[in-house]
């Protein structure tokens, strides 16, 4: 484990990534990544500049929200099956959804609804993870993510302001009192958007991208599932996510998704869910 210290911030090192202790107040919050490319950076910027110019959006950082029990769930191995899971959580957990979840979510069916769908991809292919069916929960979205999306997406939105690198600010910066460390993966955005709102309880629910047939250049899994070996990085930097937010001593980490098992959280199967929250 590599941790190192750089104005006040601490950070840990997750295969070529440097993960900001986010749980870490009273610091000049500055990621010390280089996350884009150059097209990614004039992409990115495009995208603020455009976000700009879009009357009546609001920043999460002004709402003041309570979530101590949180499920985050992305479209990952079987969640066609296992979103009913959640369909019987009690009220009292909120349930934030990211990727593909929201367009495959069954809401007609589904008697627990989403509270927050997270989104920050700054690319056109975010438009394919708006849902075909009426349903439109609160939307949260990083100030780059494609203006394509926050235009069409037809709920309530807010925004939120990444961490500055320190080769990339933001024109949304006056007046924001925090940031989201979130690694361009909306998973890590969820995980400090949690941890905002106050998590004691999380659960992370088809979280992974593997898959049952095996692939060309795919690696096994020890559950004999498959994920390609680019995916490694995005389950390092949660996993560092969750180091920190482990670090706070008070909060209950737990996992039930079906990639690599992650560090810092305890696998659960689907009979110990809704202990995890009523216990």
């Amino acid at each position: 484990m590599r941790i190192k210290k750089s104005q006040r911030n601490e950070y840990i090192y997750a295969d070529g990534v440097w993960v900001r202790n986010f749980a870490k107040r009273r610091v000049k919050e500055v990621s010390i990544n280089k996350m884009h490319t150059e097209n990614d950076f004039s992409l990115v910027v495009s995208n603020e500049m455009e976000n700009v110019s879009i009357k009546q959006l609001s920043f999460i950082n002004d709402e003041t929200l309570n979530f101590p029990n949180v499920v985050i769930v992305s479209d990952g191995y079987d969640f066609e099956n296992k979103q009913d899971i959640l369909a019987n959580l009690p009220k009292t957990v909120a349930v934030f959804a990211v990727n593909g979840a929201l367009k495959k979510w069954k809401h007609n069916k589904n008697k627990h609804g989403i509270n927050l769908y997270v989104a920050n991809n700054p690319y056109k292919e975010c438009l394919d993870d708006l849902p075909r069916h009426s349903y439109y929960p609160t939307c949260v979205a990083s100030t780059r993510t494609h203006t394509g999306f926050i235009e069409k997406y037809i709920g309530n939105k807010f925004l939120y302001v990444p961490t500055p690198e320190e080769t990339l600010g933001s024109f949304f910066s006056n007046g924001i009192t925090w940031h989201v460390d979130d690694y361009r993966n909306p998973v890590c955005a969820a995980i400090a958007l949690a941890h905002r709102f106050n998590v004691k309880k999380l659960l992370l629910c088809c979280c992974d991208c593997s898959f049952k047939d095996q692939r060309p250049a795919a690696e096994q899994l020890e559950n004999g599932l498959w994920q390609y070996p680019q995916h490694q990085l995005s389950h390092s930097v949660i996993d560092a996510n969750l180091y920190w937010l482990a670090k706070q001593g008070d909060v209950v980490i737990a996992d039930h998704s079906s990639g690599k098992d992650y560090v810092n959280a305890q696998y659960i199967p689907v009979e110990g869910i809704n202990s995890l929250f009523i216990g």
